[in-house]
């Protein structure tokens, strides 16, 4: 009987488990040039445009030049996740004559615009619950040649 009812706490379990969705997923990121302001995340679907905010937007502050952000209950899936460096804290990416604040991005590739979400696309599943992004910097140069306004 004791073994019946160990059983059937743990189905109980593992049940209730499965229904508040997936674990958590981290995301590490560095190489902010200040701790000015704040960072803030976008996690986008697949099929999402990657000038959107994402159907999860998280704010986080920076200590060090880092922050880690953490999403709980994240289901396994195929995301793309941004973060941009709001410096003057006023909830927009700001691209001025003199500065434009920072961007980072899953897979960290190098910026020329917006990417489209398969260059940026990660896998979070039980083996892979975090991911590092290096925040990247550009130029006025790299905005008007990539088009960073530009792409999908």
């Amino acid at each position: 009987m004791k073994k019946i009812l160990a059983v059937m706490a743990l189905f109980i379990s593992a049940v209730l488990c499965a229904q508040e969705g997936g674990g958590t997923f981290t995301v590490a990121v560095d190489g902010f040039r200040s701790d000015n302001g704040c960072a803030i995340l976008g996690l986008l679907r697949e099929g999402d445009k990657m000038q959107n905010d994402g159907f999860i937007s998280k704010k986080a502050e920076i200590k060090n030049g880092r922050c880690t952000f953490a999403i709980d209950k994240l289901d396994d899936g195929v995301y793309a996740v941004k973060i941009y460096h709001d410096e003057n804290s006023n909830g927009k990416m700001d691209m001025g004559l003199m500065k434009i604040e920072g961007i980072g991005v899953s897979r960290n590739i190098r910026l020329k615009g917006h990417p489209k979400f398969e260059e940026v696309a990660i896998t979070v599943d039980n083996d892979h619950r975090n991911t590092a992004i290096k925040m990247q910097y550009l130029k006025l140069s790299d905005v008007i040649k990539g088009g960073i306004h530009h792409g999908n």
